[in-house]
């Protein structure tokens, strides 16, 4: 029971934490237009590295027109830029992009990660995550990258009108450049997927809800992918009420 109260002591489930309350800093980077669980079976079931894509200004302006009764946003805009992060339900297919046969559409079966950034941006926010990683790693031996796959969107009262969002699923990735006129490239580190158990020790404190077991194993088959599905559904189910 000791050891139990312990571990508990060691969760941080108040909002001044990330994996309760995210919110986007410079040590983050948003992935937007992709579908989670094919970007987890690419990097981590296929063990296949990812790069990443930048929004042309052009792309940028049509959308953010389009969702702000033409409004221009000037995409070296800072705030504006975190103000188009934050709409939901985005449209952002605006080329024509067509569907494989199994229903995919391209951009979301490659091995890209779009972003909305200018390509400048998208650089200068790589290069300072991989430089704060690697220097941890070279400092205290541990890794602290993650790329986050599905966020509960959450709310502390019936009455609050302000969101939270905390992710479900952290997949240990690594940041690598080989030149300086290379892309960075995103791989799979190597360690088990973790589940965020703050976000369950929160749900679990505060609103009496069980937060479903998700269980994972490097480089497992197919039907782990399809249990990622799954494990999003009976989250859904969890918090529905």
């Amino acid at each position: 029971r000791r050891l139990l109260s312990s571990r508990k002591d060691l969760l941080d489930i108040g909002l001044r934490n990330n994996l309760i309350n995210f919110r986007p800093s410079a040590k983050s980077l948003r992935i937007v237009d992709e579908l989670s669980v094919e970007v987890a079976n690419i990097l981590y079931r296929h063990n296949r590295p990812m790069t990443f894509l930048h929004m042309s200004s052009s792309k940028f302006k049509t959308l953010s027109q389009s969702e702000r009764d033409d409004q221009a946003v000037d995409l070296a805009d800072d705030s504006n830029l975190e103000l188009l992060q934050e709409l939901e339900g985005l449209d952002w297919c605006t080329d024509g992009d067509t569907n494989e046969s199994g229903g995919i559409a391209k951009r979301h079966a490659d091995t890209k990660l779009q972003t909305a950034l200018s390509e400048e941006k998208l650089f200068l926010n790589l290069l300072k995550i991989q430089t704060e990683a690697d220097t941890y790693i070279q400092e205290q031996g541990v890794n602290i990258l993650f790329l986050a796959i599905g966020f509960l969107h959450w709310y502390e009262a019936d009455s609050s009108d302000k969101i939270r969002k905390a992710p479900l699923i952290l997949v240990p990735v690594s940041l690598k450049r080989v030149g300086a006129r290379d892309a960075f490239k995103l791989e799979y580190a190597g360690d088990d997927l973790v589940q965020n158990l703050s976000l369950a020790a929160k749900l679990k404190t505060d609103f009496t809800i069980d937060l479903p077991q998700f269980a994972s194993t490097p480089n497992g088959d197919s039907d782990e992918m399809s249990s990622l599905d799954c494990f999003f559904l009976q989250v859904e189910e969890a918090v529905g009420n």
